[in-house]
């Protein structure tokens, strides 16, 4: 997510849940599958993709980021979608 900061492993706790557009309301950082969305301008509209309650989680060097899900698919060899599924990151 933040090469050096936030990594694949980072250790954090589920502090609350909130939607996207509260997050942004409250110029929550929210991490997305392209990493965290710098601007206000798009993290409205990271939060315009997201609906419901996600997990906002504190990690232990104090970063509080709103956890939205990211989608996985696999492809077949024709182009079909063998499997897909939803994932917060």
């Amino acid at each position: 997510m933040v090469q050096g900061e936030l990594v694949n492993g980072s250790v954090g706790q589920v502090v609350k849940f909130c939607s996207s557009q509260e997050a942004v309301r409250n110029k929550m950082e929210i991490a997305t599958e392209e990493g965290l969305r710098g601007s206000e301008r798009d993290q409205r509209q990271a939060a315009a993709k997201y609906d419901g309650l996600w997990p906002v989680v504190r990690f232990t060097n104090g970063r509080e980021l709103l956890c939205v899900p990211t989608d996985f698919t696999v492809d077949n060899a024709s182009g079909g979608t063998e499997a897909r599924r939803r994932q917060v990151r």
